[in-house]
């Protein structure tokens, strides 16, 4: 009777590149890792933060603005013998001394708003820039296609955990009190 003889050779070889696959997964996944944060992480172009002071003084000058149409809707509108008051916080709040800092931001973009912008822009422009990283709508694109890799590489090793585990293989050989 003749008994083949099993390749324990090849079984090893076998073995040996299924746990290599793991540990370049491994490696792969905190490399791509370390490129998401580096993308998430990475300083603001300037012409975002440029744009980020557009937003901002639009905003508050649109507050101002809201402010004083409510405020004169609400109290100068009406039949009134008394002289009139008006002062530049008074148009949009009843009492200056509880004006908070915001309303005079607000006053001061709705007032001045093409040269603030024009200073703050002035200022960015002159800022030394390294490393300027991508435009937010490419970034979130970029870190969502990176995390869907990852996800990919992550399914891959689980599937190699359960498939040595029901083939009864032992992938990692855990060494205890030996550091």
């Amino acid at each position: 009777m003749n008994i083949p003889m099993l390749d324990f050779f090849n079984i090893k070889k076998t073995v040996d590149s299924v746990k290599a696959r793991y540990f370049d997964l491994e490696r792969e996944i905190s490399e791509l890792d370390r490129k998401r944060n580096q993308i998430a992480l990475a300083k603001t172009s300037r012409t975002e933060l440029k744009q980020a002071v557009d937003e901002w003084v639009g905003r508050a000058g649109g507050r101002f603005a809201e402010a004083v149409q409510t405020h004169m809707q609400s109290h100068h509108r009406t039949p009134s013998a008394a002289p009139r008051q008006f002062g530049f916080f008074s148009l949009a709040n009843d009492e200056f001394s509880t004006t908070d800092i915001r309303l005079m931001d607000d006053f001061l973009c709705a007032t001045f708003g093409e040269q603030i912008r024009a200073a703050i822009k002035g200022a960015i422009d002159t800022m030394p820039w390294e490393n300027e990283g991508l435009p937010m709508a490419e970034r979130t694109r970029e870190i969502a296609k990176i995390d869907g890799v990852i996800l990919k590489k992550r399914e891959e090793m689980e599937q190699i955990e359960r498939d040595a585990q029901q083939a009864g293989i032992k992938l990692f050989d855990v060494m205890v009190g030996n550091a």
